[in-house]
């Protein structure tokens, strides 16, 4: 929550699993006034309830299930209050429209050379410790990139 804080984001909220997810819907989301965009790389039982919370028009993009759960959202939730459910997925944007993705990627390197964006690179690892470097993102010890050096 921290490094969104830092990043611009206006909330961060830490959901550790521990609170049923109706009961933080409404004492965690509710109290915010309501959510415009949520980019969701957990999945799990949250999403429904963060589905919920979302303001008229959202938009709410999913990158990735974290958690092992492959959530369930019912489509009149995104009907009453039109609102966006996308999801994506790199190696699939590769697969199916590679000119577009090259093209994509070089505008994020343009980007970062323009200093547009500037990601995080929470951990750095010569490549021999490769292991170590599995096992800290695994053990959730890192935020942003961690990169391998030669």
């Amino acid at each position: 929550a921290r490094v969104a804080l830092e990043k611009g984001a206006d909330e961060a909220i830490v959901y550790d699993g521990s609170e049923d997810p109706r009961h933080f819907r409404d004492h965690k989301l509710k109290p915010l006034g309501g959510i415009d965009v949520v980019v969701d790389m957990v999945g799990g039982p949250l999403l429904e309830p963060i589905v919920r919370s979302m303001n008229f028009d959202g938009r709410c993009v999913v990158v990735g299930f974290a958690s092992g759960a492959i959530p369930e959202v019912k489509a009149n939730l995104l009907l009453v209050k039109n609102l966006s459910l996308v999801g994506v997925y790199w190696g699939a944007h590769a697969r199916h429209r590679p000119a577009l993705f090259r093209e994509s990627c070089a505008t994020v390197v343009d980007w970062w050379r323009e200093k547009v964006v500037d990601p995080r690179v929470g951990a750095t690892f010569a490549l021999d410790r490769a292991a170590e470097a599995v096992a800290a993102l695994g053990a959730r010890q890192t935020t942003g990139k961690v990169v391998l050096l030669p």
